[in-house]
């Protein structure tokens, strides 16, 4: 990876460095799950290689955003999260990884940045996502707060210390409610293929992704589409972190030199 400009930190409260890498020459631009924030990806960039800086998004109203309203539609939400980058990630090539709702955000964001002055995404990753198509049918957005509790206990995601205190319980299903709307109401309209590479991971005992809705991405790119299994359930990117980062910049790497 050779020399390019020294990466600038940005100035934006849709974006998180957990481990600046001023010399990088590439980044990784991460989106979490329904329910999830920049903080899902702490230890990404200290497991990524020295050239690589990873980005965390900060999606509004969690964590540090917490007094900000909850977007529930996708749209304005990957308006968001484009104009942010735009703004501040034009000094370095970078690829948009998404996981669950993430990938479905970061396939919007990357349609909306291929319109504007930022340069187009290196590569896509989207993990553990059907492709974008009709209204899935899900309504794990109605379940009582008990239902909804036990549907993110099971998938291993959320903590039950945190479930179990009545005011980060009421915090944490609200988000969870709302980005369950946006994902499960998401329908994309007519699209052109991406100019963009997209790579698909799907992990082999996750029984919440129809695996052919994983492979059907394959459609909305024109510059080239893997399929890559992983071993694993919905959240099989928490112990398998270093494995799936290790397929990543070995991909970069390839696109890159």
């Amino acid at each position: 990876m050779g020399g390019m400009t020294p990466s600038t930190p940005p100035d934006s409260p849709w974006i998180r460095v957990h481990t600046p890498r001023p010399e990088a020459t590439a980044r990784l631009i991460c989106l979490p799950h329904a329910g999830g924030a920049a903080s899902f990806f702490r230890g990404w960039g200290q497991a990524a290689p020295p050239w690589l800086e990873v980005w965390a998004v900060q999606y509004p109203g969690r964590e540090d955003r917490l007094a900000e309203d909850l977007i529930g539609d996708i749209g304005p939400l990957a308006d968001g999260v484009a104009d942010a980058l735009a703004a501040t990630a034009r000094d370095l090539p970078a690829a948009l990884f998404g996981h669950s709702m993430g990938a479905a955000v970061a396939y919007e964001t990357t349609r909306r940045l291929l319109t504007g002055p930022a340069a187009a995404p290196a590569a896509l990753y989207v993990s553990a996502c059907p492709a974008p198509g009709p209204v899935t049918g899900k309504t794990r957005r109605l379940l009582d707060d008990g239902a909804l509790a036990a549907d993110l206990l099971a998938q291993g995601a959320t903590s039950p210390i945190v479930l179990d205190d009545p005011e980060l319980r009421e915090i944490v299903l609200a988000i969870v409610r709302n980005d369950y709307h946006l994902i499960e109401t998401y329908r994309r309209g007519p699209a052109a293929p991406l100019p963009v590479p997209i790579t698909a991971f799907g992990a082999d005992h996750d029984d919440t992704v129809d695996a052919g809705r994983i492979s059907a991405w394959a459609a909305d790119t024109s510059a080239g589409f893997t399929l890559h299994p992983m071993p694993g359930d919905h959240f099989y990117l928490v112990p398998g972190r270093d494995a799936l980062i290790k397929v990543i910049a070995e991909d970069l790497a390839h696109r890159f030199t």
